[in-house]
């Protein structure tokens, strides 16, 4: 992977009041090696939209993350690791699209904040594990184009990450990895659900667990390129006090350990929640990461739904019919 930084001067929000094009003209022959890169460019506002800027089947993922400091002065860097991406101070994951997913427009009185101070916006971009030198042009580009808007949102957007760590054994079928945590603030609207896995997930699963129910928020299935899906119309509300699981079931066809990690040959499985934050009140939140080990962390509560390991193929399909994807090999 490799990065490459934005510079924003009192951090903005974005929107589609104004565009800003972060392209990176960038010839993905250089950075063959774990193929991530980061990028930059100076800002002052609001995002309101991100919109990838590449051509299909040609980058495994782009993500951005707001830094005080990025981890190298360089203007793209090797980044196949979060602890190369930013350098010393603050981090804040934005925005990810994955696997062709289409651009995210954020729904009304909802912005993502990059704060009141200087910093970076990291443009980060994945390529595929089977790009060699031959199978890209020299025209060849990549990278993000984000809208933009001065007026201050009734919600901030903020982000939460749910994912493992450790392996998935040997010819396991229908392996479980969850994660759960409590939720740490009060009154966050859910407005958007994501995921993102590599190629043993077969079902991907989240759920708010509240006084013994469980509000089940998708049950996806990870053959489709990877969107961010507005659920604002449920009007879920995240409460102190609740539980967020997500239950990923994976599927190892190898003779080998697969390993859960960032590089080309490892597994991901993740889901995320896209939720409200006052904007006045933004400065007392962090980002939520909840991140547990596979061999050591199980969702034992014998009321779990018995779907949790099957993907929702038809709910799943109604709920990104808007962006007209077609299910495809990753």
């Amino acid at each position: 992977m490799q990065c490459c930084p934005l510079r924003t001067q009192h951090r903005p929000e974005v929107s589609p009041i104004s565009s800003i094009p972060v392209r990176d003209p960038w010839n993905p022959r250089s950075v063959l090696r774990d193929g991530a890169r980061v990028l930059g460019l100076d800002v002052c506002k609001k995002d309101e939209s991100f919109y990838p800027l590449h051509r299909k089947n040609t980058v495994r993922h782009i993500s951005t993350v707001l830094c005080d400091v990025p981890h190298s002065t360089e203007k793209y860097w090797e980044c196949a690791t979060p602890e190369l991406t930013c350098g010393p101070g603050k981090s804040n994951a934005l925005w990810a699209m994955a696997k062709d997913g289409p651009a995210w427009y954020l729904p009304k009185d909802l912005a993502v904040t990059t704060g009141t101070a200087d910093g970076y916006i990291i443009v980060q971009v994945h390529a595929p594990a089977g790009m060699t030198l031959k199978s890209t042009p020299e025209s060849f580009a990549t990278g993000l184009r984000l809208n933009i808007t001065d007026e201050k949102p009734k919600y901030y957007s903020a982000s939460a990450a749910y994912g493992n760590i450790g392996y998935i054994p040997a010819l396991a079928k229908d392996f479980t990895a969850d994660a759960a945590c409590d939720w740490p603030y009060d009154n966050n609207p859910v407005f958007a659900v994501s995921l993102h896995s590599h190629t043993m997930a077969t079902a991907i699963s989240g759920y708010i667990y509240r006084n013994g129910k469980y509000i089940e928020l998708l049950r996806a299935d990870p053959v489709y390129p990877e969107p961010i899906i507005d659920i604002s119309s449920r009007k879920l509300v995240l409460k102190k006090g609740d539980t967020v699981l997500m239950r990923c079931t994976l599927t190892n066809p190898m003779n080998k350990t697969a390993y859960f990690g960032f590089h080309h040959e490892d597994q991901m499985c993740d889901f995320y929640i896209f939720y409200g934050i006052p904007n006045a009140s933004s400065n007392l939140y962090s980002q939520v990461v909840c991140g547990l080990d596979a061999q050591t962390y199980h969702w034992n509560r014998t009321d779990v739904p018995s779907d949790s390991t099957l993907p929702d193929k038809e709910g799943y399909a109604k709920l990104i019919k808007p962006f007209h994807l077609k299910k495809r090999e990753y």
